[in-house]
């Protein structure tokens, strides 16, 4: 029904960008980059700092969420190592 039909999304989600087959990036109301990723990844305007401040913080909340995770087991090996010693 849609395959000859043009699609516009609008969205904060950068992580669909990559797929689009062209982004339109507004700054103040006004179009500031018109591109597909790659040529505005290329660019290095305002896109590229966003898709990189974006990655960044993906990156640092991965790395949380590992430490995260290591804590939780070390915390599970000290609470059953209590419990076999007490039992």
């Amino acid at each position: 029904m849609l395959k000859n039909k043009t699609r516009i999304l609008v969205t904060h989600g950068i992580q669909y960008l990559a797929k689009a087959d062209q982004i339109i990036v507004m700054k103040n109301g006004k179009i500031s980059e018109i591109g597909s990723y790659n040529q505005l990844i290329e660019e290095k305007g305002e896109f590229s700092k966003l898709i990189s401040e974006f990655s960044l913080k993906q990156a640092e909340e991965e790395e949380l969420t590992e430490i995260s995770e290591k804590e939780i087991i070390e915390v599970y090996l000290i609470v059953k190592s209590l419990i076999n010693s007490y039992f």
